[in-house]
């Protein structure tokens, strides 16, 4: 009984301890994660204007662009199109990517399959016409 009593003692003095102090740690907010995010992608796309990104702000609005340079609470956009410079601050960033401009996967894939299909669909008509007399040729 005496060990059990010490160690109940000496958990409510940790507990105590636990009750008096203020936690070290705050959590954070969405748009402290939402920007810490945006910061870190800037970081990764870097400034070299041949990088196209795509911004969405927190209003809603979108801007596409390049990244010109990137400080410790904004970046500067130069906007494709007008060449303006927008300075963003990291809390108004909803969310920041990189812009892949051009065809995507699917598209190219349907591309090709197409072509291949006229070129399969070509040649069959050729050997038809070639095997046929009145294919159109020489009447």
């Amino acid at each position: 009984m005496l060990v059990v009593n010490k160690y109940f003692s000496f958990l409510l003095i940790v507990f105590m301890l636990l009750a008096l102090f203020p936690h070290a740690s705050v959590a954070q907010t969405a748009t402290d994660t939402r920007a810490d995010r945006a910061r870190e992608t800037a970081a990764k796309i870097g400034t070299d204007g041949k990088s196209k990104v795509e911004v969405k702000l927190r209003d809603g609005r979108r801007l596409k662009g390049y990244l010109e340079t990137i400080s410790d609470d904004s970046v500067t956009l130069i906007q494709d199109g007008s060449k303006a410079p927008a300075t963003i601050s990291f809390s108004e960033i909803g969310e920041l990517k990189r812009h892949r401009g051009g065809l995507g996967t699917g598209a190219i894939i349907g591309i090709v399959a197409a072509g291949a299909g006229a070129a399969i669909l070509l040649g069959l008509l050729l050997k038809r016409c070639r095997n046929e007399l009145g294919c159109g040729a020489g009447q």
